[in-house]
């Protein structure tokens, strides 16, 4: 009968794995025999420094494709944490900086900085996901846009 196989066909749970409470001298004992085996540790692993050939990549892209199998795509809206409209400030300004980028020029002196001499206006103050809403302004032209607008 092969190693590990019991007549039931299956083999018991060792108990710390069983959600049974073991003593620290069990513990003790378990962890000086897996350090004394070095079993899959360093380069006693049979995978340890290997890497995979172009061939075998390209192959299993192949597969992917034709299987669809597709990484999980984990931004915008398939996001489980997306909130859309009623995303937060900061989190707003961050998804207009991902999309448009550091705002680098002013639209109205046309003042060029970076930074916090540069930002991105909102025009309206309603903070949508828009990015036709937001302009590139130095931060004096900000604060004059905001008053002039009764914004702030």
């Amino acid at each position: 009968m092969p190693k590990g196989i019991r007549k039931s066909g299956i083999k018991p749970t060792p108990p710390s794995r069983s959600g049974c409470v073991v003593s620290d001298e069990i513990r003790k004992k378990i962890s000086e025999t897996m350090k004394a085996r070095g079993i899959n540790k360093g380069e006693l692993n049979p995978c340890f420094g290997k890497k995979h050939t172009h061939k075998w990549k390209e192959r299993q892209s192949k597969f992917n494709k034709e299987n669809k199998i597709f990484p999980p795509i984990h931004n915008g809206e398939k996001c489980h944490n997306w909130k859309g409209e009623f995303v937060s400030y900061s989190g707003l300004h961050y998804w207009v900086r991902r999309k448009l980028g550091k705002a680098k020029k002013c639209s109205v002196c046309g003042k060029e900085g970076r930074g916090r001499e540069m930002h991105w206006a909102n025009k309206d103050h309603k903070y949508r996901r828009n990015t036709n809403d937001f302009i590139e302004l130095c931060a004096k032209c900000h604060t004059k846009y905001d008053k002039d607008n009764n914004l702030r």
